[in-house]
């Protein structure tokens, strides 16, 4: 996580206050519910951030106040009635029109199209390298 602390801190990104994140025994909740096991990057995003905003990106998270209806747990259901493919991942961002991107519990990434082929394609960075990119790509 120490890519995205960098970026964090030096920028006046949005996140839950402590009182509104999971706490780790919670997170096997959610877990069950989406039934997968989240990567170490993505259980240290959840529990450190709940989810981060930043100008017009903003990234799914889970929150005590939403519980099973975060945009996190959300997402992943709904996306999930488009392919069989997407059962072992979770949605990190959604990007409008239809372009979502997922980790798996390996913390790798994903990129997925609803174009008419809902194309899943893996890409070569993990859920951390993602996150910086993204804000790198707007500071």
């Amino acid at each position: 996580m120490n890519k995205i602390e960098d970026i964090v801190k030096n920028y006046n990104f949005e996140s839950l206050d402590d009182d509104r994140k999971i706490s780790e025994s919670e997170l096997f909740i959610y877990e069950e519910e989406l039934g997968v096991k989240f990567g170490q990057q993505l259980r240290e995003y959840i529990l450190k951030y709940g989810y981060l905003a930043y100008k017009h990106i903003e990234f799914d998270g889970i929150n005590t106040n939403q519980k099973l209806d975060s945009d996190m747990i959300r997402d992943t259901k709904n996306i999930r009635n488009l392919s069989d493919k997407l059962n072992e991942l979770v949605v990190i961002e959604n990007q409008g029109d239809g372009d979502y991107y997922l980790v798996d519990s390996n913390d790798n990434m994903y990129e997925f199209m609803q174009d008419g082929s809902l194309e899943l394609k893996k890409l070569d960075i993990d859920l951390c390298q993602y996150i910086y990119d993204r804000f790198s790509s707007v500071k």
